[in-house]
């Protein structure tokens, strides 16, 4: 009996941690779901599919600095009017005859486009490596935007339930009141003209809610009959108010943002492209090699030396050596120069520009910072001062020493102070990721 009992209560256990772990597993936190994002969103895959590919290329590129090597094999018959090998004149004569051949060649200086296209091919994997990174980060950012939405809303649902049943007991004492006589028929009407609103103000929150989530798992890629539900539990920001020393972020993120590096790398490779195009004028010299050899067979007279004998025997080999030079390509390579000197100016340009830009946005992250720093002292005392003035109010309102209407408008103002409080910090939260992200600090 007593085994039994245990068996029973060890099952109950089992259901209930297993219930928890389902309840859970819906709840996300903020760094759960931009984990799940970096390795579930679509364009970061194809991000890093491109990082891929641009390895293949450097592959590629690496290969040509080998020689190259070709091998071939021909075979034919011939009849009618020929020249006999054997004789070396014209006859009347069908025979067979079949060739192999082994060709190498190498470029020995061809204007320095075999050494600068591989420096290309680095860059670009590089710039992809680059692009990837930045992919997993911009990802991250909006899953962080779209997380404290949603977890505004979430939390405001939950504010409006409250503010619901708050008036729901606030319009069952008018109706008490009303019924001995200390408040008015217009009293009650009023409270149930608040309980109404609150009801509509509370399924249109929970609306908003969902289309939130829906967003959120849009940037997650996450399947969308999948349950998400985001946890309100929100750890406040560690702020660095008035630590933050703009020259020395600035400083950091010119050699490490991964916006700053990428116009670095196009500006190299569109440097890259100007030197080629001038070097392009330059002779190309390469070197060539090939060993030979051939049977032949006369099927008329059935004639021809065995094809061992004539393996060695008519083997030849060649060594030889190409100069080009251009002395007329229709301006083709004056216009090229021309063509990647302006558009290496104008990547100078785009540095400049994304490094302004870069020093503005970082600039801006720290004010907005440190104002949503004041900001929320401020909402905090404001949250205090609407929550005393709300139970004196209540109070008040239960003694029928105040009106329904400034009940309500007690109400509201309590109920939308939090609002604004919960807003402000969730966007201070972001605020300070975004000021850390600068700086090099990622929780991804």
């Amino acid at each position: 009996m007593y085994e039994t009992i245990v068996t029973i209560l060890l099952i109950l256990a089992s259901l209930v941690s297993n219930l928890k772990a389902q309840n859970s597993k819906n709840t996300w936190t903020m760094d759960e779901c931009i984990k799940y994002a970096i390795s579930s969103n679509l364009d970061v895959k194809n991000a890093h599919l491109d990082y891929k590919d641009s390895q293949s290329a450097m592959t590629q590129a690496t290969a040509a600095f080998a020689p190259y090597i070709e091998s071939s094999v021909d075979g034919n018959v011939r009849w009618g009017r020929n020249v006999d090998q054997n004789t070396n004149t014209y006859m009347q004569i069908k025979q067979f005859s079949n060739d192999y051949k082994l060709t190498a060649s190498m470029d020995l200086f061809d204007g320095g486009k075999t050494i600068n296209g591989w420096r290309q091919a680095r860059l670009a994997k590089d710039k992809m490596l680059n692009d990837y990174e930045k992919k997993r980060d911009d990802i991250a950012i909006e899953v962080m935007k779209a997380y404290t939405t949603a977890v505004y809303y979430k939390s405001s649902v939950l504010l409006k339930e409250k503010k619901l049943k708050t008036s729901e007991e606030l319009l069952r004492q008018a109706k008490i009141q009303y019924e001995i006589g200390v408040k008015s028929s217009n009293d009650v009407a009023l409270m149930q003209s608040t309980h109404s609103a609150d009801e509509s103000a509370l399924i249109a929150e929970k609306k908003n809610y969902e289309n939130s989530i829906m967003k959120l798992k849009m940037y997650m890629s996450m399947p969308v009959r999948e349950a998400l539900d985001v946890d309100t539990i929100v750890k406040d920001a560690q702020v660095s108010f008035g630590a933050d020393n703009i020259e020395e972020i600035f400083r950091y993120a010119e050699e490490n943002n991964l916006d700053a590096k990428t116009v670095k790398l196009e500006k190299k490779y569109y440097d890259l492209t100007y030197k080629t195009s001038i070097l392009s004028v330059l002779p190309t010299i390469s070197v060539f090699a090939q060993v030979g050899t051939g049977y032949y067979k006369d099927l008329t007279g059935h004639s021809g030396a065995s094809f061992s004998n004539q393996f060695e025997s008519n083997r030849g080999e060649i060594v030889g050596m190409t100069i080009s030079l251009p002395l007329f390509d229709r301006l083709g390579r004056s216009t090229s120069i021309k063509h990647s000197k302006i558009g290496y100016q104008k990547m100078v340009n785009q540095e400049k520009k994304v490094m302004q830009q870069l020093e503005q946005n970082i600039q801006i992250a720290i004010m907005d910072r440190d104002a949503s720093v004041i900001e929320v002292a401020s909402r905090e005392k404001n949250v205090e001062s609407t929550e005393l003035a709300y139970q004196l109010a209540s109070k008040k309102f239960d003694e029928g020493l105040l009106s329904a209407l400034e009940i309500r408008s007690s109400a509201e103002d309590y109920f939308y102070a939090q609002l604004i409080l919960l807003s402000t910090k969730l966007t201070l939260l972001n605020q300070q990721r975004l000021v850390d992200y600068y700086k090099g600090i990622k929780s991804w």
